[in-house]
């Protein structure tokens, strides 16, 4: 093969309790994830350091947006927008030349490659341990087009309640 490409469909993280797209990310093999404050936020393909993956969605390039570093934060990502994750492992001549950890593209929702009407209402219990407090998270996602084909209409709103700790062992 030419590359290696894994595609996680939004089916498959539909039946999954993930909450954005690092954590839904985790899933292909091969892809681990860096965690920050018991929550996946960078994405590490194959072992090799984030900031030498690039990130993109619907094919627009994203920049991280920390001065210092090229890692992007895939925590912000909701993934009930997720219409798929496709992570190239290895390096090919149509990817820019500064995707050597791999590329990471997310494809969201459009409303234009509905067949049918989408609607979606999701609630879910949060419980953290290390804080031992209860949350919630709950999501409302619509897609649809209109005019035979040529308008599509899709968003996605959530809400979510929920603390954070970490467990902060530091050495002397």
């Amino acid at each position: 093969a030419d590359g290696f490409v894994s595609v996680l469909a939004a089916d498959s993280v539909d039946r999954l309790p993930d909450e954005n797209v690092a954590e839904a990310a985790r899933r292909i093999s091969g892809v681990n994830v860096l965690n920050d404050q018991g929550e996946g936020r960078f994405v590490s393909v194959r072992g090799i350091d984030p900031n030498l993956n690039t990130t993109t969605v619907n094919g627009v390039r994203l920049p991280s947006p920390e001065a210092d570093a090229r890692q992007v934060p895939l925590d912000v990502i909701d993934s009930d927008v997720l219409s798929s994750i496709v992570i190239a492992k290895s390096l090919t001549p149509d990817m820019p030349g500064d995707s050597i950890g791999g590329n990471i593209e997310i494809e969201t929702l459009s409303g234009l490659d509905q067949d049918d009407r989408l609607l979606q209402f999701r609630v879910r219990g949060i419980y953290a341990d290390i804080v031992e407090e209860y949350g919630y998270r709950g999501s409302l996602t619509f897609a649809d087009n209109f005019m035979d084909g040529r308008l599509g209409v899709a968003f996605s709103v959530s809400d979510q309640s929920r603390d954070f700790g970490s467990d902060n062992v530091e050495v002397d």
